[in-house]
């Protein structure tokens, strides 16, 4: 195996393997920590200022800037190789937050309100777990280093040329080593217990705790990875959610063939423009041969209710009808059925039957009348395709009921056999959304469950019509 390394900026010869594991003599141990720690504390920049300063391309720090952060990654078994990502401390994330003028950092538009506030130091060398290891805390002196933004990542270096133009190169360690000061006190990265469906509400450099998570069956048979191959897998958990695993082609661990579900501790990452999780050890993933409980073939409760229906008075596709599951457990919805009835009808006009959906613990079920139309507006795709004629595209003054697999009523919005128009249950041009404090369906409509908005008004309701997609709120329910 071949390893190229450059010396100050030069790309240098060849290492051999059995060179490079002369780095295996090097004791675990953190000579640098017997320094006296840091005992200023200079104001730091702000993710925003720096990001700014950054630009579209790669631009050299002449003030005397400072910023500061945890160590949350690791080379010590080949995951990483020149780089160190660490998460802000409690004091830069204060910073960052001052500047953008709100109390937690928030995740819309890459200046204002980055996507990530953890950074990254390129760094030429090996072993870096060594000098830097997880867990410790420094602060880093810009001046005279290098700034670029790299999908919304703030990335730290060195300028090189190429062909001309300046490029974001690596610091040589030793540059590294008089710019960055230790700093001694308790904090340590929070540990974000979590599930794979909630991966993307994080930030990344978040570390995370998932409770279960396999390969998709079809991966348990095969490696990680292949030599020199960087990879790309799925897992899924108990609750058949799903997220990227990426594991680097050398990795010590490269060669595991993971067969079970377990627990896994990972960072939540991005690799090649992907959001992934990244395991620092093959450890960190605890595997054991106890199965998901089994999920039957369906099941009938009023866990499951509706939760929002919306008529957008600007756009008939964004027209949607949300299901929420406050159970503790994924119902499958076959042989469930939607009904509306139009108007005044007694009798059904249309039945939506539900066949392989499922709706997992805490979480809503969107169905929509326009695939297309509904991911433009919202930005996101819908969980269930129906027709205009369903209750999903009723246009406000209908009524819907939600049947269980025997057929018994689970939840209602509206009197069937009653027009909807200047009722309580009219939505038209508006939205109406269930009361937090309902944790379950009923069998008959009552108004005080819910707030409905329209053009009208009267009856209970609020005369305000909705526009899409800023007054709806498809895949997020409330409860208290």
């Amino acid at each position: 195996m071949i390893y190229l390394f450059r010396f100050s900026g030069f790309w240098g010869g060849a290492i051999s393997l059995s060179a490079l594991l002369l780095t295996a003599c090097i004791p675990h141990q953190y000579p640098d920590f017997t320094l006296n720690c840091a005992q200023d504390a200079p104001n730091l920049t702000a993710w925003s200022e720096l990001a700014a300063l950054a630009g579209d391309g790669v631009v050299a720090v002449s003030d005397s800037l400072w910023i500061e952060g945890i160590v949350v990654s690791s080379d010590r078994q080949g995951q990483y190789f020149g780089e160190l990502i660490l998460q802000p401390t409690t004091r830069q994330a204060a910073f960052n937050a001052a500047a953008q003028n709100v109390s937690t950092p928030s995740s819309t538009g890459p200046y204002v309100a980055p996507p990530s506030q953890a950074w990254v130091l390129q760094v030429e060398g090996f072993s870096l777990f060594q000098r830097y290891p997880p867990g410790s805390i420094w602060r880093l002196q810009l001046k005279d280093l290098s700034l670029e933004v790299k999908r919304g990542i703030l990335q730290v270096g060195s300028t090189w040329p190429v062909f001309g133009n300046p490029a974001l190169g690596r610091l040589p360690l030793g540059v590294l080593s008089t710019k960055m000061q230790r700093i001694c006190t308790d904090e340590s990265p929070p540990l974000v217990h979590t599930h794979l469906g909630a991966l993307d509400t994080l930030t990344l450099g978040s570390w995370v705790v998932l409770d279960s998570a396999a390969l998709t069956p079809e991966l348990r048979d095969t490696p990680l990875a292949t030599e020199g191959v960087d990879s790309f897998k799925t897992l899924i958990d108990c609750q058949e959610r799903t997220a990227e695993l990426w594991t680097s082609g050398y990795a010590d661990f490269r060669d595991s063939v993971p067969a079970q579900m377990g627990s896994m501790r990972a960072l939540w990452w991005v690799r090649n423009q992907k959001k992934v999780l990244v395991m620092e050890r093959y450890s960190d993933w605890t595997q054991h041969e106890v199965p998901c409980p089994q999920v039957p073939h369906t099941l009938e409760t009023d866990a499951v209710f509706i939760s929002e229906l919306a008529d957008p008075v600007n756009d008939t596709k964004g027209r949607f009808i949300e299901l929420y599951n406050h159970g503790d457990v994924v119902v499958p919805l076959r042989d469930w059925s939607l009904v509306r009835y139009t108007n005044d009808a007694s009798v059904p006009s249309h039945t939506l039957r539900f066949t392989t959906q499922r709706i997992q613990p805490h979480s809503t079920l969107v169905i929509g009348v326009d695939e297309a139309g509904f991911a433009s507006l919202y930005g996101r795709a819908l969980d269930l395709l129906a027709t205009t004629s369903s209750a999903a595209g009723s246009n406000g003054d209908d009524n819907t009921v939600l049947l269980g697999p025997s057929g018994a009523v689970v939840d209602v919005f509206g009197v069937p056999g009653v027009d909807g128009t200047g009722t309580a249950s009219d939505y038209e041009d508006g939205r109406a959304i269930r009361r937090a404090y309902i944790t379950r369906g009923y069998s008959q409509y009552e108004p005080s469950q819910w707030r409905v908005f329209n053009r009208r008004g009267g009856a209970g309701t609020t005369q305000q019509t909705h526009t899409a997609p800023g007054d709806f709120s498809p895949f997020v329910h409330e409860v208290d």
